[in-house]
């Protein structure tokens, strides 16, 4: 199992995460969209089980 994050801001890598917390790659994200090249298979073989933790609205 991995963990997926998102950044916050504009051009940031999302990054990806074992389940040990030791990062994977940017599988999206930066100036371009399509992460940092490193697991750009990622999408076409993923599969969502859902979302573990959303932050709150302010």
């Amino acid at each position: 199992m991995v963990y997926l994050g998102t950044s916050n801001c504009c051009d940031q890598f999302d990054p990806l995460y074992d389940g040990e917390c030791n990062y994977i790659c940017a599988p999206s994200g930066g100036i371009r969209g399509d992460g940092d090249g490193k697991c750009t298979d990622f999408h076409a073989k993923a599969t969502a089980l859902g979302t573990i933790w959303m932050a709150p609205k302010p």
